[in-house]
């Protein structure tokens, strides 16, 4: 009898996934004991298209269907995506498990990209039908299970809780099949163990699998989406680069036609940003070009101002960053040109930028651009760190059209940038709005909950006009506001006298944990008033929640603006007071004004006296705050700090007065303390 016709072997037909070179191929030849699949070592993923096979191991019918690396920079989204719908149609009617694979290594970004992908293809529900297998065992050290390895990384730790704990480790290389020193060790106990644990899995799920209908549901979304973003038809890209990288040059390339001033001096030919729409090959495109970093006719302070003005300005958003560099020697001078626009826009920037090299004569004959970056290691590692996005134009020699080399042509160039950038607004989930998630703090009644609906534009948070707080626990809200994702957190009100002091830490607490991974900005509210004792007590005790680190991360608020005086600032208002000024100043002189009542969106007889127009100014200062803090949030670390000095100093007080108590409770002789 077959193996097919056997009716008493039970069936498992499992999917293995992971990114290009975590060793998926290798590991489906370690559980079958054979080589089934192509598991040769190189730069690109060996397996193109899924693959599958058959063989009984440990009287288990087992199907393992082989996928494609995630991550291949030479498979483009569509067709990975198709195959990762075939490796489930592969498996009709379904999957019993998946196998996310992963080297013993750190867990970086992406690792992190991998399952964020992974999830995108079959949804969260797939973790409920996944195990996390480990190859390369050999690199755990002595005695350290892989248990011992997942709990040094929290995310990792995460993914695997998620997975109900279930992980094992491999080593197609090194480890032996039986290892009579060490079990642990041995390729034949993880594969028992492994065969046990999808056992396991599968009654858990009630015999249940990972079916067709499943991922046609999953599917149906991903399509929806990606028609909603391929509808829109209109990508907005900004420019950013050096001066004299070419970037005018570049964006006139782009459009076809000059729009932008290429300066051929030694200054830069943008001073201020530009933007320009164009529709090219039936994409609407709209072009932002900056000024060049290290022009020497700028301020590093008005420098900044127009690089967050290019952002602040775009509407809704930039789709892409376009990392301007010349076909040149990667020097230190382009290091300090990437590290300063990491200062401005964090290196989270990288997830939505492109690498643009201009000049592109010359590149050797027959040499792409790929092999050009192969050359620099450093300049490996940046293109590697924008998902290995690169492309070079030349504005000058290159024809739009050149039959001998069409690789050395604009025109191929274009389309396959078009085509890049349409995959990197898919692989975001079409997002281009910046995320800022800012916690308001203060006493009751200094009008927290209204300014967070001043700033959303409608009534979002309860505000409390009693003597009472409004807001009894954290809450939280987010809107879209003036091109920023924007998240709120109201907490309650300090010195509120319904609430205990513990009950008040508690929320806290509970409004960072609110925010993880941690906010870009605090608003710490107070009224247009005298700034007695009580503000200043006010200020001791977000200090002593939050450290006094909170303050570099800090804008205070003031509400009740109608109680300005006519032609007076808000910080004409501060120096007024020494102690206010004081707390002013240690935010970076950051401070803005609103009047939820009385004050109009648009005043056309006062500017200043307007919440549209303070809404922008506040804005602009937490993007120079995220900035200034090379954007970097407040975190639950910080906060776990805090939190344990406030501890360790609550039991050094409780022990305090534990002594007196005893000293006051007992009878003492002349001789004793107690």
């Amino acid at each position: 009898m077959s193996l097919q016709d056997s009716p008493s072997l039970p069936e498992r037909r499992i999917v293995l996934v992971g990114k290009i070179g975590s060793g998926k191929s290798s590991l489906g030849n370690t559980l079958f004991g054979e080589e089934l699949f192509n598991s040769d070592t190189s730069p690109s993923s060996r397996t193109a298209v899924c693959k599958s096979a058959t063989k009984k191991v440990m009287n288990t019918q087992l199907t393992l269907i082989n996928t494609p690396g995630l991550l291949d920079t030479k498979k483009s989204e569509k067709d990975l995506k198709y195959e990762m719908i075939r490796s489930i149609i592969e498996c009709s009617p379904g999957a019993h498990a998946f196998l996310i694979v992963f080297k013993v290594e750190k867990f970086t970004k992406h690792e992190e990209e991998v399952i964020t992908r992974i999830i995108y293809y079959f949804s969260e529900e797939m973790l409920k039908y996944s195990v996390i297998v480990f190859t390369h065992g050999d690199q755990l050290p002595e005695r350290t299970t892989i248990q011992d390895f997942v709990d040094q990384n929290q995310k990792l730790k995460d993914l695997v809780r998620k997975c109900d704990d279930r992980c094992h480790v491999f080593d197609p290389k090194y480890w032996k099949n039986n290892n009579p020193e060490e079990k642990y060790r041995s390729n034949s106990y993880q594969l028992k163990e492994l065969l046990y644990t999808v056992e396991n899995l599968v009654i858990s799920n009630n015999g249940g699998i990972y079916t067709n209908k499943m991922l046609q549901e999953v599917e149906q979304m991903i399509q929806k989406h990606e028609e909603e973003i391929r509808e829109s038809g209109s990508y907005l890209i900004v420019l950013v680069g050096k001066t004299g990288s070419g970037k005018s040059s570049l964006g006139n390339t782009l459009f076809g036609e000059k729009w932008f001033d290429p300066d051929h001096t030694s200054g830069s030919g943008t001073d201020a940003c530009k933007s320009a729409t164009m529709e090219v090959l039936d994409t609407q495109l709209t072009l932002v070009d900056t000024p060049g970093l290290f022009d020497i006719r700028m301020s590093e302070e008005e420098l900044k101002s127009e690089i967050i003005r290019s952002i602040v300005e775009c509407s809704p958003g930039a789709h892409a960053f376009l990392i301007v560099l010349k076909v040149e020697t990667y020097s230190e001078l382009e290091e300090m040109v990437v590290t300063r626009i990491f200062q401005y826009f964090s290196e989270e920037v990288l997830k939505y930028s492109v690498i643009i090299f201009t000049h592109g004569d010359q590149l050797p004959e027959g040499t792409t651009i790929q092999d050009f970056v192969d050359q620099n290691q450093k300049l490996k590692n940046l293109v590697r760190k924008c998902d290995d996005r690169c492309h070079v134009f030349d504005s000058r020699y290159w024809k739009n059209n050149n039959p001998e080399e069409k690789y050395r042509s604009n025109s191929y160039q274009l389309k396959e940038l078009l085509y890049t950038v349409e995959n990197l607004v898919i692989s975001n989930n079409g997002d281009q709005t910046k995320e800022r998630k800012i916690v308001l703090v203060g006493k009751t009644g200094s009008g927290k909950s209204s300014l967070g609906n001043t700033l959303f534009g409608e009534e979002v948070f309860d505000p409390d006009h009693t003597s009472r707080s409004g807001t009894t626990v954290c809450k939280s809200a987010t809107k879209k506001v003036m091109n920023t994702q924007l998240t709120l957190i109201d907490t309650p009100g300090l010195f509120d006298t319904d609430k205990s002091e513990e009950d008040l830490k508690s929320e806290m607490i509970s409004s960072i944990i609110e925010c993880s991974p941690g906010p870009h900005a605090f608003l710490i509210v107070l009224k247009v008033e005298r700034y007695s004792p009580l503000e200043e007590e006010v200020i001791n005790r977000i200090i002593q929640y939050f450290s006094e680190e909170v303050l570099k991360y800090s804008v205070i608020i003031f509400t009740h603006g109608e109680q300005l005086p006519e032609g007076t600032t808000i910080q004409q208002f501060v120096v007024k007071n020494q102690k206010l000024e004081d707390l002013v100043t240690k935010c970076d002189d950051r401070c803005h004004v609103f009047d939820s009542r009385y004050w109009k969106n648009n005043n056309p007889e006062e500017t200043y006296r307007s919440n549209s127009y303070q809404l922008k100014e506040l804005l602009y200062t937490v993007e120079n705050l995220v900035i200034s803090n090379n954007g970097g949030i407040y975190t639950n670390k910080m906060l776990q700090e805090v939190e344990q000095m406030i501890q360790k100093h609550e039991e050094s007080t409780t022990n305090i007065l534990h002594i007196l108590q005893i000293f006051f409770q007992t009878p003492k002789s002349p001789h004793t303390f107690c």
